[in-house]
């Protein structure tokens, strides 16, 4: 190009308007913009090494020129346990509560927990949550603290990697060697042991306080006033894979034997109870109560029914004295007590009350003579004392209604001992004989003898005698006056000493006039001991 004026070898650009001569500069010069226009300027001096100082601030570049970071600049760095002021150390001992982790920045090192984790030392500043509305179904408060999942997924525990625990999250049934939990808490052992899928035990630490109730399992099952069956504990067995299946068991020790309280959830179900592997010791149905030593559908025909024999435990003796005797309420139940200690004939006017319908037999072991007073408090049946001889026993049933013992059966009754005192007269002398009986007696025997005549007075109205002879020798007599052409009948009674031997007794009549027409007649004779 050339430009009127200009030399050549020039640097020209073009304003817009005219082109301007820069020249060709001087040597190191390099071409720049300065102010929006092209000019020739010298280049910046070269960069020198500067220093980097640390602090908790961060690091600040000094000294150096032309550095990218201008001297005096502060770049903030978050130290940490391996970034100390900036420099990248090894890894120290951590402090108290620290884990293992990132900070904000992503630095590793020791960090303290962040405050929703669960440290295994414990957390501290937690929350109690909300008791949910519906437990189960209401959702925890955000917030709130808990140990668990936070999505629909089972929570499980473990050790040495293998599950040992299991909560469903659809149920929230908790699995104890299962992972599938069939009820709220389910536990599961399948090995070659004896074994308890779940134990509970309790004891008691101190003696010569409380007895206290130690349960090692306790049930409540409660249903609604008219429906459901509240059933506290319930034992099962499958008795087609179980080789003996006992559905509810107890034992203390080895040989002991404990007492258990159990029954049947469905209506008019037999419970049996087995001893020693063999026939049911017992059977309940209906309410009823069996001991039937049968295996195979046993039928209890009442409240109770014994299929062999039955024992009555005998109580505390209770002693007596001559006279009259009130006796306490027979102690703990027992079936029967021995009297003693009476040195003279005595008496029981009353008895302690009993429970309604229980039974006791009382023993007089004394050699005194015991009578039951008839009264407000015992009954004996007759209406009148009940007098027992030595080594006699009385049986009573309590009624609470009545409140009195009830006489049932009593033994030991003294012998007959009967005197008699008479004085006859032979009016007429008998001479025919209607009956004749033969009677062996020994020394002390006494005889009752009972006879009768029934017969119609014929002729005219006369005295008719009837006589009771022993050996021929006429030892009584009555007589009638007897109108004629009537049915008459007439009875005589005498007790009589004979001795000892055989003796015959008959009863003969005589008539004063007229004659008689006999429809029958009796001599009986009864051996008083």
């Amino acid at each position: 190009i050339t430009i009127s004026g200009e030399s050549g070898g020039s640097l020209m650009y073009f304003n817009g308007t005219d082109w301007v001569n820069l020249g060709i500069g001087i040597p190191g010069q390099i071409l720049t913009i300065s102010g929006g226009v092209p000019a020739w300027v010298s280049p910046p001096a070269a960069p020198t090494l500067g220093n980097l100082t640390s602090s908790t601030a961060g690091v600040t570049v000094t000294g150096g020129t032309g550095a990218v970071i201008g001297a005096g600049t502060t770049v903030n760095v978050a130290t940490n346990a391996l970034n100390q002021n900036g420099l990248v150390t090894g890894p120290t001992a951590a402090n108290a509560n620290q884990v293992w982790g990132t900070d904000p920045l992503g630095n590793p090192g020791w960090i303290m927990p962040v405050s929703n984790d669960w440290r295994l030392l414990g957390n501290t500043a937690t929350n109690d949550p909300a008791v949910p509305v519906t437990y189960g179904t209401t959702a925890i408060g955000a917030g709130e603290n808990y140990l668990g999942t936070g999505d629909a997924q089972d929570l499980v525990l473990a050790t040495n990697a293998t599950e040992r625990f299991r909560v469903k999250q659809t149920t929230g049934f908790v699995g104890i060697g299962t992972a599938t939990p069939a009820t709220r808490l389910h536990g599961f052992r399948n090995d070659n042991a004896n074994k308890a899928a779940i134990l509970g035990q309790a004891s008691q630490i101190g003696s010569g306080v409380t007895d206290f109730q130690n349960i090692g399992v306790q049930g409540y099952g409660q249903g609604l006033s008219a429906w459901g069956y509240g059933i506290g504990v319930a034992g099962l067995t499958d008795p087609a894979t179980a080789w003996v299946g006992v559905g509810v068991y107890a034992r203390f020790g080895s040989t002991i034997p404990a007492y258990t309280w159990i029954g049947t959830d469905l209506p008019d179900a037999a419970l049996y109870a087995d001893g020693d592997n063999s026939a049911p010791a017992a059977v309940f149905a209906n309410g009823r109560v069996g001991v039937m030593n049968t295996l195979v559908n046993p039928v209890v025909n009442a409240m109770l029914d014994v299929n062999g024999d039955l024992a009555l435990r005998e109580g505390a003796a209770m002693n007596v004295a001559a006279g009259i005797n009130n006796l306490a309420a027979p102690a703990n139940e027992f079936s029967h007590y021995r009297l003693t200690g009476a040195a003279g004939a005595f008496s029981i006017a009353s008895l302690g009350g009993g429970s309604n319908g229980q039974i006791v037999n009382l023993i007089n072991t004394t050699n005194q003579t015991m009578t039951i007073v008839n009264g407000a408090a015992i009954r004996t049946g007759s209406g009148s004392n009940l007098v027992l001889g030595p080594q006699g026993s009385v049986s009573m049933i309590y009624n609470s209604t009545l409140a009195a013992w009830q006489v049932t059966s009593k033994s030991g009754e003294p012998d007959m001992n009967l005197a008699a005192y008479s004085q006859t007269t032979t009016l007429f002398g008998c001479a025919t004989t209607l009956k004749t009986i033969t009677i062996t007696t020994a020394a002390t025997d006494r005889v009752l003898l009972l006879g009768e005549a029934d017969y119609l007075k014929t002729g005219s109205t006369a005295y008719f005698a009837l006589g009771i002879y022993r050996n021929g020798v006429e030892i009584h007599e009555v007589a009638a006056y007897s109108p004629v052409n009537a049915d008459n009948s007439l009875h005589t009674n005498w007790i009589d000493t004979p001795g000892a031997g055989t003796h015959t007794y008959t009863i003969r009549y005589t008539l004063g006039a007229g004659t008689a027409s006999f429809y029958g007649s009796n001599l009986m004779g009864y051996i008083i001991k």
